[in-house]
């Protein structure tokens, strides 16, 4: 199942910043990401770590992914890496470690491991040498995910993102997640260097809204530790 960018809503006010200055924060929304997107560089790479919540099901299909990637705001590929949460009637909800790179007729991914509630999560993605490695490392359980990728389509790496996801295209609910921190949230990338998200040129803060519904919302960044930590609060199921 794809969890890509699948963005019906957006709202954001462009904006220049001039020399070193710290970069504003443009508020957005979209129909099923929450978190924060950063533009205005070329990546090459990203990563974050997060204690995995645990999940309600306010409806059997409920479902919601927490992911780092590449790519995917308003594009046509998206590179990324996390965990996933599914709900089903009259069972359990399924956690997973996943990765996806989504560039057309070419779409490869895969759910290699459970996950738990309270695990240690890290997900990266770099781009090196031509080709894509994506990674989850549980390091509750210390399983680990590592694949290596090309990109069938031109992949611009002209996006990073630290997201809460809606998946299916607006098809599900978003499952009840509560609260989830991103933390040692960073990237690289051409200007800016290496640093928080708040490092790079143009940072969005993209509120989940359905039918002028908020259902998903992150908090400011932090300005103590470069942008490197925020989280996201659950508000509603769709």
């Amino acid at each position: 199942m794809k969890r890509t960018a699948f963005l019906t809503s957006l709202v954001a006010l462009m904006f220049s910043t001039c020399g070193s200055a710290p970069a504003a924060t443009t508020p957005a929304t979209a129909n099923t990401w929450s978190g924060y997107v950063d533009k205005g560089a070329t990546f090459t790479y990203v990563a974050a770590t997060w204690t995995q919540p645990a999940v309600s099901c306010p409806a059997p299909n409920a479902r919601v992914s927490f992911w780092i990637g590449l790519d995917g705001f308003g594009n046509g590929t998206v590179e990324q890496a996390g965990t996933f949460v599914k709900c089903a009637l009259n069972a359990p909800a399924t956690y997973l470690a996943f990765w996806e790179m989504f560039d057309g007729t070419h779409s490869p991914g895969a759910e290699p491991f459970a996950v738990s509630p309270g695990d240690k999560i890290f997900a990266s993605v770099k781009y090196t040498g031509g080709a894509y490695v994506l990674e989850v490392r549980d390091n509750t359980n210390h399983k680990h995910l590592k694949v290596t990728e090309h990109c069938a389509k031109v992949c611009q790496r002209s996006i990073a993102e630290w997201i809460v996801e809606r998946p299916g295209n607006g098809t599900y609910s978003l499952a009840n997640y509560s609260k989830v921190e991103f933390k040692d949230a960073k990237a690289g990338g051409t200007p800016g260097g290496s640093g928080g998200i708040s490092a790079f040129p143009d940072v969005f803060k993209v509120t989940m809204l359905h039918a002028g519904k908020k259902l998903s919302t992150p908090s400011s960044l932090g300005s103590h530790d470069g942008g490197k930590a925020f989280h996201c609060t659950w508000l509603a199921a769709q």
